[in-house]
């Protein structure tokens, strides 16, 4: 099976004249939003039988998906006047409900919207991941972030340019991660992540180069269970469809609000809410609640669509079809209740010095930085 990913250039940012020009693009930044990373290591590990999985290259990978507050965040930032559709009122579909917008065109606000049905613990308006979005409003989230979360009109310094110049397009082929951000002038700091980035994240058993590959992003070649218990070690949310396989802890229906025949109630979790069950570098959720976009297209003759990974809440083909050796087509111009973003970074940010710092607002006069776990 051929792989399409490209393999980005990694550029390691260092030095004050780096530092300070990271800075100056997150200067603008309202309400900073807080992207939790962790880091892949064992670079030049072996591919798996399907093709897909080697990456050459470290790199960070969002633990948890994008939230719905998060995503407000976004919004409120730069969508007063929403030019480029970023806000699409299906968001407001009761399973995935979501996102309200009050105001007029130049007033827009947003604010996450509470889930619907019988209060669960642990499961807020905002802490579950944003669906219901475009490839291309994906990537303007990507943009922005990757341009240090700047406040204002939708145009090429907030989310038109960055780790992909889009400049109006919401339709068609996907658009190409950028080596350089314009905005910067560095390799992006965001972007989203490329199918073997975020197939070896998924499956890959880490600890080495050939150390294999697990069938379920959950460190197991079992499929998971969907019942909410936060100490499982194999679980996800997913719908089953009567558990023909009679895997342990699993219920027929949604993992939550499992009597909703008619979509009326929420379905989705909180990200990170199967506390006991991750991949094998520390990330949650990649099979169930949400797939997630890619960066890479199917193939040159259908440009204008992708597979996306991970598996939903509403699974109805089954859990098995998350598996590695599963892969799901949506056009690019798709929003979809069922697909969420999770970013990718292949730049190291350093940590800065109290010299660097000092200069820094000597020069710009404050920055927001966005949370990293530093690389091991």
């Amino acid at each position: 099976m051929m792989s399409f990913a490209r393999l980005p250039r990694v550029v390691f940012m260092s030095g004050v004249v780096a530092l300070l020009g990271s800075l100056a693009a997150r200067t603008h930044a309202a309400s900073p939003v807080n992207y939790e990373m962790v880091p892949v290591g064992d670079p030049g590990n072996a591919v798996d039988s399907t093709g897909y999985g080697r990456v050459d290259y470290q790199y960070d990978i969002g633990k948890y998906h994008v939230t719905i507050e998060q995503y407000c965040d976004f919004l409120n930032a730069v969508a007063k006047t929403d030019t480029y559709g970023l806000y699409d009122e299906g968001v407001n579909w009761p399973p995935v409900s979501g996102i309200s917008r009050g105001g007029s065109v130049g007033s827009y606000t947003y604010t996450p919207t509470d889930p619907i049905g019988p209060s669960i613990a642990g499961i807020t308006a905002g802490n579950r991941p944003i669906t219901k979005l475009t490839w291309f409003s994906a990537a303007r989230f990507t943009n922005w972030m990757a341009n240090g979360q700047p406040t204002g009109a939708q145009s090429a310094g907030t989310t038109e340019q960055g780790a992909y110049t889009l400049d109006g397009k919401t339709t068609g082929s996907q658009v190409a991660r950028n080596t350089i951000n314009p905005n910067t002038g560095v390799t992006p700091t965001f972007a989203l992540p490329t199918e073997n980035e975020w197939y070896k994240v998924a499956y890959y058993k880490g600890g080495g180069t050939t150390a294999g590959y697990w069938n379920y992003a959950t460190q197991n070649d079992t499929p998971p269970g969907n019942d909410l218990l936060t100490s499982g070690s194999n679980s996800a949310n997913y719908f089953s469809t009567g558990n023909p396989s009679n895997l342990p802890n699993t219920h027929d229906r949604f993992t939550i609000n499992s009597g909703d025949n008619d979509f009326l109630l929420s379905h989705l979790t909180a990200v990170g809410m199967f506390a006991g069950t991750t991949t094998a570098y520390g990330v949650y959720d990649m099979n169930g609640n949400a797939f997630s976009w890619l960066e890479t297209p199917v193939n040159p003759f259908d440009i204008e669509g992708t597979y996306v990974r991970g598996g939903t809440w509403d699974q109805r083909e089954g859990v098995t079809n998350f598996s590695r050796n599963s892969r799901v087509y949506t056009g690019n111009y798709d929003s979809n209740p069922n697909i969420g973003i999770r970013l990718v970074s292949v730049t190291a940010v350093p940590e800065p010095s109290t010299c660097a710092l000092a200069l820094a607002g000597l020069a710009y006069g404050g920055y927001s930085l966005v949370r990293r776990r530093k690389r091991a």
